[in-house]
């Protein structure tokens, strides 16, 4: 699951076409790497995950950009509020 997750990541920063988004993320892979794989700790975590990811991906095949980016917007305040718990335990 986490390879997915990581694979479905990678293809959003593909998609974005964005040079230098693409550097920061290669820069900062080990890391995100880690928090990623923290971030599925947890009861329904990854179920969670999963359906976010499916909102996310729904949003952009339908050329709904701003539901997209509000759907990331929301999905990335809850992996920090998730993490930032994780790591308190």
């Amino acid at each position: 699951m986490i390879n997915l997750n990581e694979q479905f990541h990678d293809l959003i920063v593909t998609f974005t076409r964005n040079s230098r988004l693409q550097k920061q993320v290669d820069d900062l892979n080990s890391l995100i790497h880690y928090f990623r794989i923290m971030n599925f700790k947890g009861e329904q975590r990854a179920q969670k995950i999963l359906d976010q990811h499916k909102d996310i991906f729904t949003y952009i095949k339908n050329r709904e950009a701003e539901r997209a980016a509000e759907q990331m917007i929301k999905h990335l305040d809850d992996d920090v509020e998730h993490l930032l718990r994780v790591l308190e335990e």
